[in-house]
């Protein structure tokens, strides 16, 4: 039987969250040691905060993204199906 998950909220936002969790993960497990995996967190945060994941349901006037719940519940079922 196979088992397939449908996002709730799916859409660009989802898929951008997806496939920047998966790269991720891919290049994480492959990584040799902790300093390389360490340089690879950080590197995936900064990808985040670059696309404004970190300031998502912050309004634009006071520098955030401006989104919504939704937004935000899109990009965290997007990036929890790669969580180690």
């Amino acid at each position: 039987m196979t088992f397939s998950v449908t996002p709730m909220f799916g859409g660009d936002l989802n898929d951008v969250a997806v496939k920047l969790a998966r790269e991720a993960s891919e290049r994480i497990a492959t990584a040799e040691d902790a300093n390389e995996r360490a340089a690879l967190y950080a590197s995936t945060w900064k990808q985040a905060a670059e696309l404004g994941w970190c300031g998502v349901l912050i309004p634009e006037e006071q520098g955030g993204t401006g989104g919504s719940m939704g937004d935000l519940a899109a990009l965290v079922e997007g990036v929890a199906r790669y969580a180690r």
